[in-house]
């Protein structure tokens, strides 16, 4: 979701208050507790965002899927 499309979608909503750096912050955060195979894909791009909260947490995130995966394989 780009900015301009979150800026859309959440007008006149409280969602907006989060801003759209917080919302996908918060995607970050809620991805490094995925199984979901593709979450490493989508976090893997993250890594290129433009806001660094986003890259930070992406990248803490990708951080715990990795270290769960060392642990499932131990």
């Amino acid at each position: 979701m780009t900015e301009e499309e979150f800026r859309e979608k959440f007008k006149g909503s409280l969602v907006k208050r989060t801003k759209w750096r917080g919302l996908m912050r918060n995607v970050a955060t809620g991805l490094s507790s995925s199984d979901n195979p593709e979450a490493e894909m989508v976090l893997l791009k993250a890594l290129e965002h433009p806001e660094e909260l986003v890259r930070k947490q992406a990248e803490n995130s990708l951080s715990s899927i990795r270290s769960r995966s060392q642990e499932e394989k131990t």
